[in-house]
């Protein structure tokens, strides 16, 4: 069991879940090349300004800058592998890190989501397989950025909520003939009674 979903199921431990969709792994891309490009030029500053200052704690400064940037690294890292919807039993639950302490949890029970759909932007969507999913409750659209096989997970949301939807209205054979003889009885007492009434 991985770190996200020690996480969820101790936050949803009265659900069950289905299925933990979190984002492409371009998003991460994304994130590593923007700090790389970052600690490129907090090196090139180094060796530039350490060419010209002979300052004592010139490497400490920068030392303990590059060690920020590691950390905010890891935190925005962090961040995107802990972005996901799961779907549940009950429905939707959206959770949204954004930093150290911050977190967002919202639920969208099965019958408050409207419609559960993607939409793919550009041809580098097309190639890489993402793309966004979208849920529409109300007036309200929910966009969950950057995710693998957009279609199929859209059509596997859509699966698991027609599926739980026709389970619980799912009748036992049995307990329907039970409940139409009992219902027989009913109306057949209701007649004889209104008849004698009358």
């Amino acid at each position: 069991m991985g770190f996200r979903n020690s996480i969820l199921n101790k936050h949803l431990s009265d659900r069950k879940i289905y299925k933990v969709i979190g984002h492409h792994s371009w998003k991460y891309t994304k994130s590593i090349v923007k700090h790389l490009f970052l600690l490129a030029l907090l090196f090139l500053v180094y060796e530039l300004l350490g060419a010209y200052f002979e300052w004592r704690y010139f490497d400490y400064v920068l030392g303990v800058l590059g060690l920020l940037l590691y950390v905010v690294f890891m935190v925005s890292i962090l961040d995107i592998y802990l972005d996901c919807i799961v779907v549940t039993n009950k429905g939707l639950v959206l959770f949204k890190r954004e930093g150290f302490l911050r977190q967002n949890t919202e639920h969208i029970q099965r019958d408050a989501a409207q419609s559960v759909y993607d939409e793919q932007n550009g041809i580098l969507d097309i190639v890489s397989g993402k793309g966004n999913l979208k849920i529409k409750r109300q007036d309200e659209i929910y966009t969950f950025y950057e995710v693998a096989n957009p279609s199929s997970v859209t059509n596997y949301i859509v699966q698991i909520r027609d599926s739980i939807n026709s389970q619980e209205n799912y009748v036992e054979p049995d307990k329907f003939d039970v409940l139409v003889e009992t219902l027989g009885e009913v109306i057949l007492d209701y007649v004889k009674n209104n008849k004698t009434s009358t």
